[in-house]
């Protein structure tokens, strides 16, 4: 009985497949294995089982090319109808992903199936799936294929200690993933035995081999627990907190330098992801199967183990109490997020810190902050970071509250904290400074005496030493210079020097008024600008001007006048020379051209452009783009001097003919045109005037006949 079943593509005959045998999932066993051992008990074609079993949505193309996709039932299972297939074979939903590689993408992804292609691309870098992978022996004895010899990194045979194979021994081509006749153990392109050559004892590491088994084995177990919540967070932020603690990363490392077993941008992806997992950076972050692994194999730890750490609540906090999500207002300010301040989770001691307030920009971290505010009690730092979420700048909280208190009250020594926390001891001394005089920590157990006799001008000499906060001691060279400064006035322990650097009234005054008796900016820009015109205005325009000028005399940068729109009045001050000195070369060019021109007179010589451009000792471009009508007055005057001189030549000549005619007239000569011009001397036919003589001689001749 055949029925019609409408699917997009055309109608397809869906064959009823009746299994009376029905075979039973064996441990480790494939999904792949299990579906062509089953048809094969059957006497029906695998095939059939797997087109029984498409997709709703299929078309004619992926039916007729199913054999291509049978790989794809071991490591996607979404391929195909779960749920029918279940039906013919009469296994649940959940047997079927156990012969899968599903558990494993559980173990590092709860909602895997909303996202796929992250899920799966993530896994299949750790898999072989385009050749079946085998042990023969194993084959021969158990009569199925194991899903785990698809892992790309176990290379052997666990019971037999051989290497897995997967190409054939004759002909060197790769086993087929799935084949009809898969059980026989002949390679389905040559016909020949498959079976392993190698005597697997050559350069193996067994006991590596067999850790990679007992890893790989916990992924694909299904009935190990998943890793418990930490304080309200889902399983990929518990399960990220867990990979940061282990490679021991706190949010002040974020963003600076690697961590012990991961990078520094996945730290950071972590770290956001635990923070805010909607945000950008925790999208393109998120945790896959590669970065479990690289912890495992780099610190040696076993899988079950790292998924059974228990990560401490003041480390969590480490990265949840700095951060906190706010409208993207730059103006709208959050709470303290100090556990230890007064006005923790309060937002009434919260001000906008002096130096955002007249203008001025942070560089923190990558960012630019045009509005950064502080706490009037703690004196911690807040602004916004690249995901506009409200949070402290400096990276303290995290390091006093979940790294160095704890240590303390375990009674740990400074050189034991710095070994076990990687902080540096500038950074120590500041911190500890800072606890005691906002007393978090027991002055007793640091061993710190506190001094009897406080300073009273401890904002005077700080503003003598030009420490803007405590944080700016940091650097190692201003450190020394602090120390040794610091000597005779506040105390020779350096610890007791930052305790006082961190004095309510001393931080206050730092972070929230003019420390530095700065100009407000926009007074100092009004300052810098009338500077900047007067400059100019004293420039007269017979004073050669440009930016380079202007700046220096100004005292600022060449872009400070850019950017104040100052390039202009330049541009126009600069034509204004330019045409001065134009002016007055002309003038002199014009002395220069008359002075020429006398003596070409007196010489009775012609004026000729050309010399007297190359006299004046300018090109004739030059001339005809800056002075042009000085180059029309030579033409001019050029053209006039020699019409004048042709009128003289032509009177000369005039007077000759008419003597030279009489005289051949009166000698009975032939009178003609070119005797006459042999007797003046003359030849007409080669010369500019040549026409004009010719006339003249002509009306002379004319003249002697009459």
């Amino acid at each position: 009985m055949t029925n019609r079943v409408e699917i997009k593509g055309g109608n397809w005959p869906e064959e009823k497949i009746n299994l009376s045998i029905r075979q039973t999932p064996k441990e480790g066993e494939s999904f792949s294995s299990y579906l062509v051992r089953t048809a094969r008990a059957n006497y029906v074609s695998y095939l059939d089982i797997r087109k029984y079993a498409r997709p709703d949505k299929t078309n004619r193309k992926y039916v007729a090319s199913t054999s291509c996709f049978m790989n794809q039932v071991d490591w996607q299972p979404q391929s195909f109808n779960v749920h029918k297939m279940g039906a013919v074979l009469g296994l649940d939903m959940v047997t079927i992903e156990c012969m899968t590689f599903t558990p494993v993408m559980d173990k590092y992804s709860s909602n895997w199936k909303q996202d796929t292609m992250r899920a799966t691309l993530s896994l299949c870098k750790e898999i072989v799936r385009d050749r079946r992978r085998l042990c023969p022996e194993c084959v021969s004895e158990l009569g199925y294929f194991k899903l785990i010899w698809q892992v790309r990194e176990i290379n052997l045979c666990k019971k037999h200690l051989t290497p897995l194979i997967s190409e054939c021994t004759q002909c060197g081509k790769k086993i087929n993933y799935v084949f009809e006749e898969m059980w026989d153990l002949e390679c389905p392109h040559c016909r020949m035995p498959l079976k392993n050559e190698g005597n697997g004892n050559e350069d193996i590491d067994y006991h590596n081999e067999l850790k990679k088994y007992k890893r790989w084995k916990f992924l694909l177990s299904p009935t190990q627990e998943t890793i418990p919540t930490i304080k309200g967070l889902n399983f990929e932020q518990s399960l990220a907190c867990i990979l940061l603690y282990h490679s021991q990363a706190t949010d002040r490392w974020e963003g600076y330098k690697a961590v012990s077993y991961l990078g520094r941008d996945t730290a950071k992806g972590l770290a956001s992801l635990i923070r805010n997992p909607k945000s950008t950076t925790a999208n393109k972050s998120k945790i896959n199967l590669q970065q479990i692994l690289k912890v495992t194999r780099k610190s040696g730890i076993e899988l079950e183990e790292l998924y059974n750490i228990k990560v401490p609540d003041q480390y969590v906090d480490s990265f949840l109490l700095t951060h906190m999500k706010l409208d993207n207002n730059e103006d709208i300010c959050g709470p303290c997020l100090a556990p230890w301040c007064e006005s923790y989770q309060s937002s009434d001691t919260i001000e906008e810190l002096y130096n955002t307030s007249v203008g001025k920009k942070i560089r923190k971290k990558n960012i630019i902050h045009k509005k950064l505010f502080g706490c009037t009690k703690c004196f911690m730092r807040y602004g916004r970071n690249g995901d506009s979420e409200w949070t402290e700048i400096d990276g303290k909280i995290g390091v006093i509250w979940s790294e160095i208190k704890p240590c303390i009250e375990q009674g740990l020594t400074t050189s034991a904290i710095l070994k076990k926390t990687g902080i540096h001891d500038i950074f120590l001394d500041v911190y500890i400074g800072y606890m005691i005089q906002h007393k978090l920590i027991d002055i007793d157990i640091i061993g710190f005496v506190e001094p009897v006799v406080y300073p009273k001008n401890l904002v005077e000499l700080f503003k003598k030493l030009k420490i803007r906060n405590f944080s700016n001691i940091c650097t190692v060279p201003f450190y020394h210079s602090v120390l040794k400064k610091c000597k005779y006035t506040l105390g020779e322990d350096r610890i007791e020097v930052f305790y006082y650097a961190a004095d309510k009234e001393l931080n206050y005054k730092q972070l929230f008024e003019n420390w530095d008796n700065t100009m407000d900016k926009s007074k100092k820009v009004e300052l810098l600008t009338s500077q900047i015109e007067h400059v100019i205005e004293s420039l007269t325009c017979e004073d050669e001007i440009s930016i380079d000028k202007v700046a220096s005399l100004a005292g600022c940068a060449k872009t400070t006048i850019m950017d104040r729109g100052f390039s202009k009045i330049i541009k126009e001050k600069k034509e204004k020379y330019k045409q001065h000195m134009l002016t007055k070369e002309k003038s002199h060019l014009e002395k220069m051209f008359l002075s020429y021109k006398e003596n070409i007179l007196l010489n009775n010589e012609l004026l000729h452009v050309q010399r007297t451009v190359t006299h004046l000792n300018r090109s004739h471009q030059y001339l005809k783009r800056y002075h042009g009508e000085l180059l029309i007055r030579i033409q001019l005057d050029s053209e006039i001097i020699k019409s004048q001189q042709k009128l003289e030549i032509l009177k000369r000549l005039e007077r000759e003919i008419s003597r030279v005619v009489a005289s051949i007239y009166l000698s009975r000569q032939k009178l003609t045109i070119q005797n006459v011009a042999n007797e003046i001397g003359i030849r007409y036919h080669s010369t500019v005037l040549g026409s004009q003589i010719n006339k003249m001689i002509r009306t002379e001749i004319k003249k002697a006949r009459e």
